[in-house]
């Protein structure tokens, strides 16, 4: 749209927003404004969240001089390993990495009462070779979203409750099996948001998720002991299974998600939350206390979506069954080897030994399927057609040349 002469970006923004909204208003096509430094201002902000009810990403630069100032000296302390998500790139002879560091300090600062998040991207470029430092650069930004809304308040574990710290994090260009297999698996789920790291509590050759923000998937130091295909089945399907929809069901254990989701409804739920409070109560203690720690804009969420499905009955157990199959899938996508996929499940679920680890007979096999609905399941969708169209859609299945002839 062409920028009237008596105006510039900034002056010009909010009509062109408006007419965006008008013309795709019902297509609910975007939830968030995404601007560079040019369209950066307080009005322009107000527009977009208490009028058009959206929310903003706007980049910060000299024009801004005020909270670009404050951005940088609240983030001038960050180290690489505060970083909150991490890229690593091979660009040619060089890595280009790109970390993300967030706060929240900044928050409602001078007449920006709808701030809610600030953002730094630095960018590293280093020699492949010599690992020497060839360029860094700082890109801040501003936004009305809380990242990560909620997690803190539900979760409220930093790693040290997981027996890891920073330094237990693995880069995905690190020079070994683990880290070449996560990376390839995050490609191809187009999941960049999970950490990895190296644990040293727990079972040793165990892939684990933890309910952090943002999540993290945790690794035993002998997990490089398995075969490749059980490594790429493990790490595909704890990648799928740290999608917001996801982790809470597959990060927590059986007793942590009752408590969790009793306090939840209990909170947020119209026919839960009538009920009497009394103090003794642990649900509703944590109730009270998830009402208070929650931003407005998430409890506001779940108060509609249980006010629109009030009588609707939920059964955790299914839910749980659901999402267990959902990352099996996903792990046997990446993997592309159904019979790793069965030895990590049946390692899991049975608990077997020795050669009935690795090797069975047909007759095995048969009572194995009988023992497990997770195993059931898996290899009824490992012969589906939903299965081979998967695998064609994330370019993950083999191509035959024209040339190819049978045998």
């Amino acid at each position: 749209m062409p920028i009237p002469a008596s105006t510039n970006d900034k002056g010009h923004f909010a009509t062109v927003l408006r007419d965006l909204v008008k013309t795709y208003k019902r297509s609910k096509l975007f939830r968030l404004v995404s601007a560079d430094a040019g369209n950066c201002s307080e009005a322009n902000a107000r527009v977009v969240t208490g009028e058009l009810n959206l929310d903003y990403l706007f980049r910060l630069k000299a024009d801004q001089p005020t909270l670009l100032a404050e951005a940088k000296r609240l983030l001038a302390g960050r180290r690489a390993r505060q970083a909150v998500a991490e890229t690593v790139d091979v660009v040619g002879s060089t890595t280009e990495t790109r970390r993300l560091h967030i706060t929240s300090e900044m928050a409602g600062f001078l007449a920006w009462e709808h701030l809610r998040t600030t953002i730094r991207i630095r960018k590293e470029k280093h020699d492949l070779e010599t690992g020497k430092l060839l360029e860094k650069e700082d890109h801040c930004a501003i936004s009305s979203q809380t990242l990560w809304e909620g997690a803190p308040a539900l979760f409220g574990q930093g790693l040290e409750a997981f027996g890891i710290s920073a330094q237990d994090r693995i880069s995905p260009v690190a020079d070994m099996d683990l880290a070449r297999v996560y990376g390839a698996a995050a490609r191809v789920l187009g999941n960049r948001h999970t950490g990895l790291y190296m644990g040293w509590e727990g079972d040793a050759e165990k892939v684990r998720i933890a309910c952090h923000a943002p999540p993290v998937i945790i690794c035993g130091p002998d997990v490089e002991q398995r075969t490749l295909g059980e490594l790429r089945f493990l790490l595909g399907r704890a990648l799928e299974l740290t999608r917001p929809e996801y982790i809470i069901v597959s990060g927590l254990a059986r007793g942590e998600f009752s408590q969790l989701f009793a306090a939840v409804l209990r909170a947020f739920h119209p026919r839960h939350s009538r009920r009497r409070s009394d103090d003794s109560d642990p649900h509703a203690r944590r109730a009270a206390q998830l009402k208070k720690d929650l931003p407005y804009r998430v409890s506001r969420k779940l108060v509609d979506l249980f006010g629109a499905k009030a009588h609707v009955e939920f059964n955790s157990a299914l839910w749980r069954q659901a999402v267990q199959h959902s990352g099996n899938r996903a792990g046997l996508l990446v993997s592309g080897d159904l019979r790793a996929a069965c030895r990590a499940i049946l390692d899991e679920e049975l608990d077997l030994e020795g050669e009935a680890k690795t090797e069975w007979s047909a007759e095995d096999f048969a009572g194995y399927l009988d023992r497990s609905d997770q195993l059931r399941e898996l290899c009824a969708f490992a012969v589906s057609e939903e299965y081979f169209q998967a695998r064609q859609a994330l370019g993950v299945t083999a191509q035959s040349t024209e040339d190819e002839t049978l045998p």
